[in-house]
C-alpha cells in the first residue's frame, strides 16, 4: 500500500467518519494511521479543513477509536517542494 497524504481536506466530516472507519476496518490492530493535518486552520486553510483546527481534527481522529501514539515534526514533501511540517501518528486500537 503507497502512503497517502494531504487527502482529509477533500471529505467533510461525514465522508471523514466513513474513511476513518474503513481505514480502521482493514488495519491490523496495533497498526499505525499517519496524518499529515495539512490545511486545518493553523497550517494553510483549505476546502473542508479551513474551519476545523488541528486539536478538532486530533480529536476527530481519535473519537473514530485511534489513540494519539506520537507527533513528529521535521521536513516534509508537500505538492512537489519541501517544508516544515509535523505528522501525527495513531494506533489502531
Amino acid at each position: 500500500i503507497r502512503d497517502r497524504y494531504d487527502i482529509l481536506h477533500y471529505f467533510n466530516i461525514e465522508e471523514r467518519k466513513l474513511l476513518y472507519h474503513e481505514i480502521l476496518r482493514i488495519l491490523k490492530t496495533e497498526s499505525i494511521l499517519s496524518v499529515h493535518p495539512k490545511h486545518v486552520i493553523e497550517n494553510f486553510p483549505l476546502m473542508e479543513l479551513r474551519n476545523v483546527n488541528l486539536e478538532e481534527l486530533k480529536n476527530e481522529i481519535e473519537m473514530a477509536g485511534f489513540e494519539f501514539s506520537s507527533k513528529v515534526c521535521g521536513e516534509l514533501s508537500h505538492d512537489n517542494y519541501l517544508e516544515e511540517g509535523c505528522v501525527l501518528n495513531f494506533i489502531a486500537e
